[in-house]
C-alpha cells in the first residue's frame, strides 16, 4: 500500500469521525460487558489471565462518566499445593473523553477498589483469602458504533501491595512495594436514556428553559460552614469550620469550585468567631445526576491542604498534629429556591494524610483511617439568563412565513413577467397584421391579448390580496381610540379585584394561551398594507386563519363585534383573578414600555438579594460581609432591605440593621440609578456594642450579567462607624 492511499484512508477516517453525534447531552446511564487480561507483576508467581466482568454508572455530559465496576480473573495459573485460585476486584473509576461527538474518542480512566484473593492451601489444609486496595489508571479510544453503542478499547494499570504471607509472592520479595500489573480491557457500551445533541437552537433554548434557567457557564457562590469528624485514632478535635466555595458551572451537570475554610475560635462549638489554628483550601468537582431544576443529587470528588498551626492542640494535649494534603469523596443534595439561589448539603469521606502516612504500604482495606467531613450553606449562580424558547419559535416561525411569502411573491412577479412579455409580443404581431390588413388574425390576437390581460389582472389582485370590496383598514390612533372608549365605559357587576381598568386592558391585550388572540397591528408589506390581523396568524401552526379586516359598511357591526371580544376576553381574565383571590397570591408584572416598571400584587414583593462586603470604620478598622434581601413596597419606589453583617476586627462581631431606601429614576446615559435610605440597627464588635439610626446612600449599575452591581456608604448605629461596601444584587 503506497502512501497516497495511507494518506487518503486516514483522511476519510478523520473526515467521518465528525460525522457522528453519539454521545448524550445530559444524563444517561451507562451498561457494559467486559472482557480483559491482565499480565501480573514479574514478583507474583499468577503469570496472565484473562477476566470478565460488568461495568455501570452515569454519563455526566458528553465528557464524564462515573462508573462502578466488577471483573473476575479465571484460569489463574496454579502452584504446588495451590489449587481454586479466584482473583477479583470491585471499585469504581471516573472517565473523561477527551473530546465529544466523534466516531473516535480517545479517553482516560482513573479508579480504585478492592481486590479479593482466594485459594485452597493444601501444604496447611485450610482456604486463604486475601483483600488488598488497588488503584488503577488507563487510556483508551472509544469507537462509536451508533448513537447509543460504542467498543472501548483500552490499557490500564492495576497498582497494589501484596500481603508477605501470600503464597503467590516469590521468595525474597518485600509485598509492602506498589506492584504494577498491566493489562487490556475491551467492553461494549450502552447508553441509555439522556437526550443526543441537538442541532436545532430553538430546542435548546427549551430544554435551558426548563433546566437550570441559565446559558453556557455560570459563575456560582458558595458561602456555608463545615463540620470534620475526625475518627477516633487521630490527634484532630472534630471541628466546625466558616467559609465557601467559588467556581464555574461549565452547563446543567458539571462543575468546578475551589474552597477555602477556617476553624472556629471554640473547635466544638459552631460561632461566628475565627481561630487561628485551623484551616483547609482545595478544590473539587462536582456532577450533578438530574437536571437542576428540582430537588437534584450530586457526587462530589475533589482534594486539597490542611494547614495547622504550631500551637494547635490536639486531642491528646499536645502539638503533634501536622498538616497534610487529604482526599475528598462523596455526594450532596441541592435544593432550588431561585433560579439564582439554592440550599446545598454534602457529606464526603476525608482521606487525611497524617491519619494514613504512607498509603503506598496498606494491603488491608481495614488499615485506611477515614473521617468525614460534612458541608451546608447557599448556592448562587450568577450568569447569562437562557433564550425565551417561545420568542425564538416565534421568530423562527415568522421568518419561515415572510421566507414564504417573499418566494410566493417572486413567483408571481415572474409570472407577471412572462405574460407581459407574452402580451408584448402579442401587440407586436397584432401591430404587423394589422398592418399587412390581415383581419382573421387581428381577431385571434386581440383575443389573445385580452386573455392576457385578464390573467395579468388576477396575479395583480392576488398580489394586492383584497378580501372585500370597499375595505377600510383601522389606523392605530383609530384602534386606540376604539380601547379608549371601552375604557370609558361603566361596567357594573364586575368582580372585584386589585387592577385597574387600565391594567385590565393592558392584561387583556397580553393576553397569552387563549383561543383568542389580542390584536396586534401587523407592519406594512406587499401583500396586505395596514391589515389588523392576530398574532395567531403569523405561526405556522394556525396559518389557514384569516387575518381581521373592518368593512366600512359594516363599521358598527365589527366595532360591536371587537367590544365583544374583549369583553370576552376580560370575564376570562375575571374568573382568574376570582380564582386567584381564593388562592396563595402570587405577583403580576405588567409592562408598559416605561423605563421602570413595577408590579401589582401583594404589598410587599421580594425584589433582589444582594451580597455585599467591604471595610469599615470607627473605633476600629474592620472587613464585613453580608447579605440584603430587598422587598419593594407596592408599586412605589420605597423598598424593605434589611441587611445583617459578619464583621472581622480586633474582636469579631456583627451588625444588623432594618432599612427603608427609596430608589430614584435610571440614568439611563450611564445605566446608573441612585438611593438613599435610613433604618434602625445594632453593631456589636472590637469590644463595642451600639443600636441606633443608621444612614444608607449608594448608587447601583444596571443589568451587569442579569444583576446589578452596586457600591455604598452606610453610616451604622448612632452614626459611629461607617461602611464602604460593594456588591452584587441577583434579581427576582
Amino acid at each position: 500500500m503506497n502512501k497516497k492511499t495511507l494518506t487518503a484512508s486516514a483522511a476519510l477516517v478523520l473526515a467521518s469521525a465528525g460525522a457522528l453525534s453519539a454521545q448524550t447531552q445530559d444524563i444517561s446511564v451507562i451498561v457494559a460487558p467486559t472482557a480483559g487480561y491482565t499480565s501480573f507483576h514479574k514478583n507474583l508467581n499468577l503469570g496472565e489471565s484473562p477476566s470478565a466482568g460488568v461495568r455501570a454508572g452515569f454519563a455526566v455530559g458528553p465528557l464524564f462518566e462515573v462508573r462502578g465496576l466488577w471483573d473476575r480473573s479465571f484460569n489463574v495459573k496454579q502452584i504446588e499445593n495451590i489449587s481454586s485460585t479466584k482473583i477479583e476486584r470491585l471499585g469504581g473509576e471516573l472517565k473523561l473523553n477527551l473530546w465529544s461527538n466523534m466516531i473516535l474518542t480517545p479517553y482516560v480512566t482513573a479508579g480504585a477498589g478492592v481486590m479479593k484473593m482466594k485459594y485452597d492451601d493444601a501444604a496447611v489444609s485450610k482456604n486463604y483469602e486475601e483483600k488488598q486496595l488497588y488503584t488503577a489508571l488507563g487510556a483508551g479510544l472509544k469507537i462509536n458504533l451508533t448513537k447509543r453503542v460504542a467498543l472501548a478499547l483500552e490499557a490500564k494499570d492495576y497498582i497494589f501491595n501484596i500481603d508477605h504471607n501470600n503464597r503467590y509472592l516469590k521468595a525474597g520479595v518485600d509485598g509492602n512495594k506498589a506492584l504494577h500489573n498491566f493489562g487490556g480491557q475491551a467492553s461494549l457500551d450502552f447508553y441509555l436514556g439522556g437526550n443526543l445533541r441537538s442541532k436545532d437552537k430553538v430546542t435548546r433554548a427549551f430544554r435551558n428553559t426548563f433546566g437550570n434557567g441559565f446559558r453556557g457557564a455560570k459563575f456560582v457562590l458558595e458561602p456555608g460552614m463545615a463540620y470534620l469528624d475526625f475518627n477516633e485514632s487521630s490527634l484532630f478535635n472534630d471541628t466546625y469550620l466558616l467559609g465557601g466555595s467559588a467556581g464555574i458551572d461549565f452547563g446543567q451537570y458539571l462543575g468546578l469550585r475551589g474552597f477555602y475554610y477556617q476553624g472556629t475560635k471554640n473547635p466544638n462549638k459552631l460561632d461566628l468567631n475565627f481561630g487561628k489554628e485551623l484551616e483547609m483550601y482545595g478544590g473539587n468537582v462536582i456532577a450533578r445526576l438530574n437536571v437542576s431544576r428540582g430537588v437534584t443529587p450530586y457526587l462530589s470528588l475533589g482534594a486539597g491542604y490542611l494547614n495547622v498551626k504550631n500551637d494547635y492542640t490536639d486531642t491528646k494535649g499536645g502539638h503533634d498534629a501536622k498538616k497534610g494534603w487529604f482526599a475528598l469523596g462523596g455526594g450532596g443534595l441541592e435544593v432550588p429556591l431561585h433560579r439564582t439561589v439554592a440550599l446545598y448539603g454534602e457529606a464526603n469521606v476525608m482521606l487525611n494524610e497524617q491519619d494514613n502516612k504512607d498509603v503506598s504500604t496498606i494491603t488491608n482495606p481495614a488499615d485506611v483511617k477515614t473521617n468525614w467531613m460534612f458541608k451546608a450553606g447557599l448556592r448562587f449562580n450568577l450568569g447569562a439568563k437562557s433564550r425565551n424558547g417561545e420568542r425564538l419559535y416565534r421568530n423562527y416561525a415568522n421568518d419561515l412565513v415572510e421566507a414564504e411569502r417573499e418566494d410566493s411573491n417572486n413567483k408571481l412577479n415572474q409570472l407577471r413577467r412572462e405574460r407581459q412579455a407574452t402580451i408584448d409580443s402579442l401587440q407586436q404581431k397584432l401591430d404587423e397584421a394589422l398592418e399587412a390588413q390581415d383581419f382573421a388574425s387581428v381577431k385571434v390576437l386581440a383575443d389573445s391579448i385580452d386573455q392576457k390581460q385578464a390573467d395579468v389582472k388576477v396575479i395583480a389582485e392576488q398580489e394586492n390580496n383584497p378580501t372585500e370590496e370597499n375595505v377600510t383598514v383601522l389606523t392605530k390612533a383609530q384602534l386606540e381610540e376604539l380601547v379608549n372608549r371601552i375604557s370609558a365605559k361603566k361596567r357594573t357587576n364586575e368582580p372585584t379585584s386589585q387592577l385597574s381598568e387600565l391594567e385590565r386592558l393592558l392584561l387583556i391585550l397580553n393576553l397569552r394561551g387563549t383561543n383568542v388572540a389580542p390584536t396586534v397591528y401587523a407592519q406594512p408589506t406587499t401583500v396586505a398594507p395596514h391589515v389588523i390581523t392576530t398574532e395567531k396568524t403569523q405561526t405556522v401552526t394556525d396559518a389557514g386563519q384569516q387575518p381581521m379586516v373592518i368593512n366600512a359598511a359594516d363599521a358598527q357591526a365589527n366595532e360591536a363585534k371587537i367590544m365583544q371580544r374583549i369583553e370576552d376576553m376580560e370575564r376570562r381574565i375575571n374568573r382568574r383573578i376570582d380564582n386567584a383571590q381564593q388562592q396563595p397570591s402570587t405577583t403580576t408584572i405588567l409592562t408598559t414600555g416605561a423605563t421602570d416598571s413595577y408590579s401589582s400584587g401583594n404589598f410587599l414583593k421580594f425584589q433582589e438579594l444582594s451580597v455585599l462586603g467591604g471595610f469599615g470604620v470607627g473605633p476600629a478598622l474592620s472587613l464585613h460581609a453580608g447579605l440584603r434581601p430587598t422587598w419593594q413596597m407596592g408599586n412605589s419606589r420605597f423598598s424593605f432591605a434589611p441587611d445583617a453583617f459578619y464583621i472581622r476586627s480586633k474582636e469579631n462581631g456583627y451588625s444588623v440593621s432594618a432599612n427603608l431606601l427609596y430608589t430614584f429614576g435610571t440614568l439611563k446615559a450611564a445605566r446608573l440609578t441612585p438611593y438613599i435610605g435610613a433604618g434602625l440597627g445594632y453593631s456589636n464588635y472590637a469590644y463595642s456594642s451600639r443600636g441606633g439610626v443608621s444612614l444608607i446612600g449608594g448608587v447601583k449599575f444596571q443589568n451587569i450579567f442579569g444583576g446589578n452591581l452596586f457600591v455604598d456608604l452606610s453610616l451604622r448605629p448612632a452614626f459611629s462607624n461607617a461602611f464602604i461596601s460593594a456588591g452584587y444584587s441577583i434579581k427576582f
